[in-house]
């Protein structure tokens, strides 16, 4: 279910299953007055941002191996502070909800199946670093956990040609939050089209999840209380994202986009952040930038 008011066109291997090519049939929100959504040329180009790299951990309650996932994706984004983003997207077989009322949340949404497929997650749990094809794979399975945080290295060497800006503000009279999406670009870039994606986020959802350690937690290794961190509840753009512009990707070339944005009533405002992202568009996948606020 959305939640938003508007967008402004601002360890080892589980399971593997064959799954169709993902086709994104959604349709961009319509523009609401009194929000900017603007372009122009800015005669002054900013020093170039370095890169924040993006990790998308694909995990599922029912995933024994994805408590490791997880934390070994914490690990690499407190190894380096501001410098790499984690979100976690629930999809899969694994990502069912316990019955008997031991599950009280749905971390599945209609933006993460639509995902895992457009990524070719076939393994959980799995992980893509900026959707960047390493050895010409994208998604790095659980079984290669050793090597993410290597990956991740690689990828904070790379130039980014954008500099992404993200702010909000809080209007108490009708509870909802406007954010200010801003993207300027440091160089030209060639023969590419990029569209932008908007994810909302939350930590410290307390809920049941599956483990492998069934000693700790005998008999089955269930965690009653586990603690989800950067879970995605939403998005606002659709699962592959909205076109960034229509003009050419030049130095200078400045972009403004806005909108408005009012929570579920059972989401913790000082727990939910807001993730958005540069990349290519359609099958390319690859991350140029990423950045995020808290709420």
């Amino acid at each position: 279910m959305k939640h938003w008011i508007c967008l402004i066109a601002l360890v080892g291997i589980v399971a593997c299953t064959e799954k169709p090519p993902f086709i994104d049939l959604a349709e961009p929100v319509p523009v609401e007055a009194g929000l900017v959504d603007t372009s122009f040329i800015v005669t002054e180009i900013p020093s170039p941002q370095d890169r924040v790299v993006f990790i998308e951990d694909f995990s599922g309650v029912q995933c024994v191996n994805c408590p490791k996932g997880n934390a070994k994706v914490a690990e690499i984004v407190e190894e380096h502070p501001g410098r790499v983003i984690g979100l976690t997207l629930h999809a899969g077989e694994f990502a069912v909800p316990f019955g008997n009322n031991i599950s009280k949340e749905e971390f599945v949404t209609e933006e993460t199946v639509d995902l895992d497929g457009f990524l070719g997650i076939q393994v959980y749990p799995s992980i893509t670093i900026d959707r960047h094809a390493f050895n010409g794979e994208v998604p790095i399975t659980g079984q290669f956990i050793n090597t993410w945080n290597i990956l991740a290295e690689e990828r904070l060497e790379v130039p980014t040609p954008v500099n992404l800006t993200l702010s909000q503000t809080y209007n108490e009279a009708d509870s909802t939050y406007r954010i200010r999406f801003e993207a300027v670009y440091t160089q030209d870039v060639a023969d590419e089209a990029h569209n932008y994606s908007i994810f909302l986020a939350e930590s410290g959802i307390v809920d049941a999840q599956l483990s492998s350690d069934t000693e700790l937690y005998p008999p089955n290794g269930l965690i009653r209380e586990y603690v989800h961190d950067h879970v995605v509840r939403d998005m606002i753009t659709p699962s592959l994202g909205n076109s960034l512009t229509s003009e050419n990707l030049v130095e200078g070339l400045s972009i403004i986009k806005e909108f408005k944005l009012t929570l579920d009533e059972n989401w913790v405002a000082d727990n939910m952040e807001i993730i958005a992202i540069v990349h290519n568009s359609g099958e390319l996948k690859e991350i140029i930038q990423a950045k995020k606020i808290g709420l």
